[in-house]
């Protein structure tokens, strides 16, 4: 339509008004992914400044926006100005993304700096012709030298193989234009090959999103997985006693957890409830807790005798989880004697209801898997028919309101002490609710082990 009422020239703008457009949405899309990955990537910013400059520039050298009305002198002087300071990022994206070598990255730095003064000058002066030859002339040098000491990546793979060919391809571009230009002549084929620059990196980036999406898709499986084995070894269902009720809730913060328990109902008067706490969170805590279960296993022999079992757990730990730490606690409670023994290693008191008083119990040792010559001592309880007996990780201690206060051993107290009509299995329910109720988010795994001792 432009060239049929006599705007030959203008109509020839039509395209690279269109690239433009199309460089500052790439820009846009750069600038925004270290911003959605909360991650300072140089390669990104600078395609984003590249491409953001690039595409202004095909604007503001086109004719066809400005055309309504004659522009202001700074206006001239800035579409003259702006071909020195837009090819700055390219060489400072190169040197992000090491293509230069010593010799390219002091080149580099040199000609950068030529192009502000040129900028900085024609912004002062106004267009000057030699200002212009200067640029072509360091340009054109620049594209042979970067032709010539290219450094290739390592890489092989085939979005590295694009980037490349799209890299010389634009270089071998800006060469050819630069030298034109010094001969007198205007060919414009640099704006396409930045477009074909930027369509093998945006090539190369979706490339790697996909992969990366792939991974997560295959590290999720592997994490289900874990956490199907990981269950699998937690007692989820307790041997029925005529002496003692458990009842269990266990909320991992992540897919796995550091956190481990253990319910031996050994006949209808002996009982064991051990729970532990790894240091950390995730797959290493759940590595760690694993072992934990296998040394549980592994003292059976000293089921009765609570110092005695947590001394050997903590004998096999020191030689194979270090440099984790390990929280525990165990109780033997035997119902023919009328008696619980307990004993810990820096581990949360154990918390004991009897008709509307809590009474905290706290036997502590050091922590596990850090001094092999840490022993533990037991203290004795004698337990009445309905004493409630509770059992606990941290994470329930310390999860954090809004404000930054724990939910601490008050509350969960409190709570266990007005819940005497309620069933052991709904007390542990509630205390979880409660619990992420109090939580906003999740900080730490939550683990609940509540036992009910019926008397004779």
């Amino acid at each position: 339509m432009l060239q049929s009422q006599g705007f030959p020239e203008l109509y020839l703008d039509v395209p690279y008004l269109f690239l433009g457009a199309s460089f500052v949405t790439c820009a846009f899309i750069a600038a925004a992914i270290p911003i959605i990955r909360r991650k300072y990537d140089p390669l990104f910013v600078w395609i984003a400044v590249f491409a953001l400059l690039d595409g202004g520039r095909l604007w503001l050298q086109s004719d066809i926006p400005w055309s309504a009305g004659a522009p202001s002198p700074i206006f001239e002087r800035l579409r003259w100005a702006i071909d020195f300071l837009a090819a700055i990022p390219i060489f400072l994206f190169l040197q992000a993304a090491e293509f230069l070598n010593r010799f390219l990255r002091i080149w580099a730095w040199m000609v950068g700096i030529l192009c502000l003064l040129l900028f900085i000058g024609t912004l002062a002066s106004g267009h000057l012709p030699v200002f212009r030859l200067i640029f072509d002339c360091a340009m054109a040098a620049s594209a042979a030298a970067f032709l010539i000491s290219f450094r290739a990546s390592t890489e092989s793979g085939r979005e590295s193989r694009i980037v490349r060919a799209a890299l010389l391809t634009y270089v071998a571009a800006c060469g050819i234009s630069y030298l034109v230009a010094i001969s007198g002549l205007h060919w414009r084929i640099e704006p396409w090959a930045c477009a074909l620059l930027l369509g093998g990196l945006g090539y190369a980036a979706t490339s790697h999103a996909l992969a990366r999406d792939r991974q997560l898709h295959d590290l999720e499986a592997e994490l289900t997985m874990a956490r199907k084995i990981q269950r699998s070894i937690l007692s989820t269902a307790v041997p029925p006693s005529t002496s003692f009720s458990v009842v269990t809730q266990y909320v991992p913060m992540t897919a796995v957890a550091g956190d481990f328990y253990e319910v031996v109902v050994m006949d209808d008067r002996q009982a064991g409830l051990f729970i532990a706490d790894v240091s950390g969170h995730g797959v290493p805590a759940a590595l760690i807790a694993s072992m934990v279960k296998l040394a549980v296993d592994s003292q059976r022999a000293a089921f009765a005798s609570p110092g005695e079992f947590l001394s050997g757990i903590n004998a096999l730990l020191c030689r194979n989880a270090r440099p984790q730490l390990v929280t525990a606690a165990y109780a033997y409670l035997n119902g023919e004697s009328h008696q619980l023994l307990y004993s810990a290693a820096g581990h949360p008191p154990m918390l004991l209801w009897r008709r509307g008083e809590i009474i905290a119990v706290e036997e502590n040792g050091l922590l596990m898997a850090a001094f092999p010559f840490a022993t533990y001592s037991a203290t004795t309880v004698n337990l009445e028919a309905r004493d409630r007996i509770l059992l606990y990780t941290d994470g329930v201690l310390e999860a954090e309101n809004s404000d930054g206060i724990e939910f601490g051993r008050e509350r969960l107290s409190a709570l266990l002490n007005k819940s005497e009509t309620h069933s052991i299995s709904d007390v542990a329910d509630l205390i979880v609710a409660e619990v992420s109720a109090w939580s906003n988010t999740q900080g730490d795994d939550i683990t609940v082990l509540l036992c009910e001792y019926k008397g004779s």
